[in-house]
């Protein structure tokens, strides 16, 4: 080669380690900017995103309603997934648990025909995440076991469980969620998330206090106060406590918080949900599937 031309090759290779170095700086500051927006800005102590595994899995329990082949409603509560749950990565595994007909409408042709056409909406629609599978039911199962046949599938140690007609409307930070579960493992068994106009349904189950309020400090600034209930609606747990509560506790063929309650009641501490946020906090909103 001339002179000329090894001066040439030698500028070239320089360009494009140059380009190589600046696309990498560009992405390093992406990285950094998402996890900046996706940290609790009132955590406590170290503002470092938790160094922790994410583990989580999301259960969407469906089942027939009016405005149904649409799915304008369960696509809303995707959505508010993808806006509000700070942290949770695009690629977590969602299952679409969509209950079979009641028995009231398993003759009616024209229900059998709508239902079928929602699940293949579902199964063909491009929601904001990349690992969705639909779980249909062969008949009705009712919320429980809706749930259940999901949560036979997932293979983390995390689930949120979410009804496809109860959308998110605040920010929850995930990241923090998880680190605060695996450092408490025996006061957050399961974490609900309060419902617009869910006023006085949280008598105080006295964990920490006469109030029931969590000392945020300890628990990655995130507030939390204990309940003596059991909600159906949205909420964080573990599998491991759905197999306990499904082996343990008799009827929970129907909605789960039918036979939940009483336990919740009596053993609080250990089934009772604590709620995430502070008492002026809601984190949903109603959509009321049946009244669609």
């Amino acid at each position: 080669l001339s002179s000329d031309q090894a001066a040439m090759n030698v500028n070239v290779h320089a360009v494009i380690r140059l380009l190589a170095y600046t696309t990498f700086l560009i992405f390093c500051l992406q990285d950094l900017q998402g996890t900046a927006e996706n940290t609790n800005p009132n955590k406590v102590g170290d503002n470092d995103v938790p160094k922790v595994r994410d583990d989580t899995s999301v259960i969407i329990t469906s089942n027939l309603i009016p405005t149904h082949p649409s799915v304008a409603m369960i696509n809303e509560t995707i959505h508010s997934l993808h806006h509000h749950m700070k942290g949770l990565p695009q690629n977590v595994p969602i299952f679409l648990s969509v209950d079979g007909l009641h028995k009231n409408d398993s003759g009616n042709q024209t229900s059998r025909d709508r239902l079928e056409e929602y699940i293949h909406r579902l199964k063909n629609t491009p929601f904001p995440f990349h690992n969705i599978t639909v779980v249909p039911a062969s008949s009705h199962l009712h919320i429980a076991r809706t749930v259940k046949q999901a949560m036979d599938l997932v293979q983390t140690k995390f689930v949120y469980v979410v009804q496809h007609d109860l959308p998110f409307v605040r920010d929850v930070y995930h990241l923090e969620l998880i680190h605060a579960m695996n450092d408490h493992p025996n006061t957050l068994r399961n974490v609900l998330f309060k419902l617009e106009g869910a006023l006085g349904r949280f008598p105080v189950c006295p964990i920490y206090n006469n109030h029931g309020i969590f000392p945020k400090e300890e628990y990655q600034g995130l507030d939390f106060y204990a309940t003596k209930r059991w909600s159906d609606n949205n909420h964080f747990t573990s599998k491991a406590y759905y197999q306990e509560m499904f082996s343990s506790i008799p009827h929970l063929n129907g909605a789960m918080e039918w036979g939940m309650m009483t336990p919740a009641k009596q053993n609080c501490s250990w089934w009772g949900q604590v709620v995430y946020g502070t008492r002026a906090d809601n984190f949903l909103k109603h959509l009321d599937g049946r009244q669609s």
